[in-house]
């Protein structure tokens, strides 16, 4: 079973990225790898949001070369 795309092509730039929550033991409150963002568990809601961001910019700077 297959079907067809009638929009543009895939970009991946529209990629959502994955969120995870995580114990981070090095004082940090968020980090940015190949899987996704890491959140520190410990971070309120504020935090998080600003971690998200903050962190989304360093996904696109790994996927343009840039970092």
């Amino acid at each position: 079973m297959s079907f067809k795309l009638n929009n543009k092509p895939y970009d991946r730039d529209d990629m959502n990225i994955p969120v995870y929550r995580k114990d981070l033991k090095d004082g940090s409150a968020g980090k940015s790898n190949h899987t996704g963002i890491v959140v520190d568990i410990n971070a309120d809601a504020k935090m998080e949001e600003a971690v998200i961001a903050h962190e989304t910019v360093h996904q696109h700077q790994q996927r343009n070369g840039e970092l």
